[in-house]
């Protein structure tokens, strides 16, 4: 989904895509999904089965998304780690405010 919006979207800049780093970038969310829904399906589910699939998709949906800005060329991101956990944090607050309106 991500991929196919960002080939939509335009801008006043040129930028590229990587295309090794972005091939890196959707397998991470699709065994992660598969990984968790399999958890999910085949054991018995109590508190600890259902967090942890929950946590390890946020992980790695926020892994995802940094690895796929990686890869965008002539419009580098400058990483820092307040700035990682910040934007973590807050999709983590936004997500539970939207469930909350939900």
């Amino acid at each position: 989904m991500h991929f196919v919006a960002m080939l939509g979207l335009h801008t006043p800049i040129l930028y590229f895509h990587d295309a090794a780093i972005t091939s890196v970038s959707a397998p991470i969310a699709i065994l992660i999904v598969a990984l968790s829904l399999l958890m999910l399906q085949f054991i018995v589910r109590t508190k600890a089965t259902i967090v942890a699939p929950k946590h390890s998709v946020r992980e790695r949906i926020l892994t995802m998304h940094y690895v796929g800005m990686a890869g965008m060329q002539l419009c580098k991101f400058v990483y820092t780690a307040i700035g990682i956990i910040s934007s973590s944090v807050l999709a983590v607050g936004l997500r539970i405010v939207a469930f909350g309106v939900a």
